[in-house]
C-alpha cells in the first residue's frame, strides 16, 4: 500500500511541475500582451527592502502588472529551480498572461487562465545579507512562499518552498516626481 501511495504522491508532483512550467511559458502569442509604464506604481514608494517585498507580496497577490513592473530592475534576472534563467522582458510576459486572468489559446493549446493567487506564505527567513555585486549595493534574502493560483475551469496549483530574493538600490522616481533612491528586485533564484 506504501509504494501505491509513494508512486500516486510522485505522479501528483510531477503533474503539478508540468502544470507550473505550462502556466509559466503559456502557449499564447506574445504579440498582444502589453507591458504596463513601469512609472505607475500604485504601492508605497520602496524606500527599504522591507517594503519593497511588501508591495512584492500585494502586486502579485493583486495582479496588478504596473507595480510589480515598477519593481522589478531593468537587469532583473529569474533563475528557475533546476536551471535557466531569463530577463525582466520575459517576466513580464509571463506575469501579463497570468494576470490577465483570461485562457491561453493557440492551435491545438489551451491552458486556463488564472482567476486569483492565493499567497498564503510570505515569510523572510534570517535578515537581510550583503551580496557580492561588483560595486553595487546588493542586498540577498530567503523567503518561505506558499501561492495557490485558482485557475478558471478550477483547477488549482500550488507553489510552496523557499525563494531567494535580492534587492539593490537604484535612482527612482519619488511620489512627486522627483529623483530619489528605492529599492528594486535585481534576481529571484526560485527554489520551489
Amino acid at each position: 500500500m506504501k509504494t501505491i501511495l509513494s508512486h500516486t504522491l510522485c505522479l501528483a508532483m510531477a503533474a503539478m511541475l508540468v502544470g507550473l512550467a505550462i502556466l509559466m511559458t503559456g502557449c499564447a502569442d506574445d504579440a498582444d500582451l502589453v507591458i504596463p509604464d513601469a512609472a505607475k506604481s500604485s504601492l508605497p514608494f520602496a524606500a527599504t527592502p522591507d517594503i519593497l517585498m511588501e508591495n512584492f507580496h500585494l502586486a502579485y497577490g493583486s495582479q496588478d502588472l504596473a507595480s510589480y513592473a515598477a519593481m522589478l530592475h531593468p537587469d532583473y534576472e529569474f533563475e528557475r529551480h533546476g536551471g535557466g534563467t531569463y530577463d525582466r522582458e520575459v517576466e513580464l510576459k509571463i506575469a501579463a498572461r497570468m494576470f490577465s486572468g483570461e485562457d491561453y489559446v493557440k492551435p491545438g493549446c489551451t491552458i486556463a487562465g488564472v482567476s486569483k493567487i492565493e499567497i498564503d506564505v510570505f515569510e523572510g527567513l534570517g535578515e537581510w545579507a550583503e551580496v557580492s555585486a561588483r560595486g553595487r549595493e546588493v542586498l540577498g534574502r530567503t523567503y518561505q512562499v506558499k501561492i495557490r493560483f485558482l485557475r478558471t475551469d478550477g483547477g488549482v496549483l500550488s507553489v510552496d518552498g523557499q525563494t531567494r530574493f535580492e534587492v539593490v538600490l537604484d535612482e527612482l522616481a519619488g511620489p512627486r516626481g522627483e529623483s530619489r533612491d528605492g529599492w528594486r528586485i535585481l534576481r529571484q533564484v526560485d527554489g520551489t
